[in-house]
């Protein structure tokens, strides 16, 4: 009689270019566990790149053998250890003298962390790559201390940053590495970015994630050669998670081609100049020829308790509840050096109201989209607000504007001579 039954991820549970986990395998899973036998993961992976890069696909089982057996857990929350069999601190000292004596590149792993010294072998043997590439996510590595949370039917097996600049933090951390090696200007691309990977997060939906976008590329553009967002589509995501128009997926779009927030903060930041001006706190001013552009955003992160997987008071209606400030900010532009002349200002905005296809779809009573003539009206009612008019610049050349921004808005103005 079966009574356990184990499972390799790569090539048996998913297969090497397939996108989660199939409903077929999920049905056979469930019939498995109803007849009484038990699961297990047995796999060579380390469990935070199991766990960052959500390769169960939300499944739980009810143990875990990773490293290829160095490091057993519970399927359980708390994570019991089972069985744990590092390699002796005397054996490590000795590698890492043979390692100094003789480089060559090395991956070492603890239980909730681990270091690569790719790139000073790469220093040490004269073969610095062309460039460097990073994926970031902020997410908090998964320890012992965190566990699964459930929530409109999604599973929640990660945790989110508390700290609203941790890509910024990240990217001096890589930088100060790069300075560190004396590896020059080397360029440095983000190849895939998002503040999560979860397809399952109902932020994703909303006016936060267009204010994410904007707060950190403009944080960041000139330390990185490129940003990859991840990702463009919801179509990507995978045909296990509920059939909705705003199931928290990933993309810039939903998956019948309604743009999202996070879109039109592409749209925005398109329309920058190529000088550069000046930027601070929720602010970054360009030029183009004889015009100005000021982006402005009002970010807020979320909460400690969302960060941390508890989303009591959300619901999928009403999904800003997790910042504890909501209040709109007023910013007062004071641009000096504008010539005298007569001016169009010119305002995009989007903020709940304006440009968020989620908030109108809230607003339009949240019911599923049944036909194509209801699909079309909400992209065309979801487009970015906008607003023109003339202001003078006296002879002390200063143009001075105040601006209120709601919770996480993000606008464009644009300040055109009038010739």
């Amino acid at each position: 009689m079966v009574k356990a039954i184990f499972f390799d991820i790569d090539g048996t549970l998913r297969g090497f270019n397939q996108k989660g986990i199939s409903d077929d395998t999920r049905h056979a899973l469930d019939r498995a566990r109803k007849a009484g036998i038990r699961l297990f993961i047995a796999t060579g992976r380390h469990f935070l790149e199991v766990d960052s890069e959500d390769l169960l696909d939300g499944l739980e089982f009810d143990a875990y053998i990773p490293l290829n057996g160095q490091y057993c857990y519970e399927g359980t929350p708390g994570r019991p250890v089972i069985y744990k069999n590092p390699i002796p601190r005397s054996q490590i000292a000795i590698l890492l003298k043979i390692l100094e004596e003789t480089p060559f590149p090395c991956l070492f792993m603890e239980a909730e962390n681990w270091y690569l010294n790719f790139l000073e072998w790469c220093k040490q043997n004269d073969c610095i790559p062309d460039s460097l590439s990073f994926t970031y996510y902020d997410t908090k590595l998964i320890s012992n201390k965190n566990h699964s949370k459930e929530s409109f039917g999604f599973i929640y097996a990660m945790s989110l940053s508390e700290s609203p600049d941790g890509l910024k933090d990240f990217v001096m951390q890589v930088l100060r590495e790069r300075r560190r090696l004396n590896l020059g200007k080397l360029p440095i691309y983000l190849s895939e970015w998002n503040n999560t990977p979860s397809q399952q997060d109902l932020l994703n939906d909303t006016c936060f994630k267009s204010c994410y976008i904007v707060k950190n590329i403009l944080e960041n553009y000139d330390r990185l050669e490129s940003f990859t967002y991840q990702a463009l589509t919801d179509l990507m995501a995978d045909s296990s998670l509920p059939n909705m128009l705003f199931f928290g997926g990933l993309g810039l779009f939903t998956v019948n081609g309604i743009p999202k927030a996070s879109y039109y903060a592409y749209t925005l930041l398109q329309q920058l100049g190529d000088q550069f001006l000046g930027r601070g706190d929720e602010y970054f001013i360009t030029r183009e020829n004889d015009s100005f552009q000021v982006m402005l955003y009002n970010y807020r992160h979320f909460n400690y308790l969302y960060a941390n997987g508890e989303r009591f008071d959300m619901t999928e209606t009403d999904r800003y509840t997790v910042f504890a400030d909501s209040e709109p900010v007023m910013i007062s532009l004071c641009l000096s050096d504008i010539p005298q002349g007569n001016y169009k200002i010119s305002e995009t905005y989007v903020n709940r109201t304006h440009g968020s296809a989620f908030d109108q779809w809230v607003s339009m009573g949240a019911l599923e989209l049944t036909t194509p003539q209801e699909i079309d009206w909400l992209k065309k009612s979801s487009v970015p607000g906008f607003h023109q008019k003339i202001v003078s610049v006296n002879s002390d050349e200063i143009l001075e504007m105040d601006v209120t921004l709601e919770l996480l808005e993000v606008r464009l103005i644009q300040i055109t001579p009038l010739h």
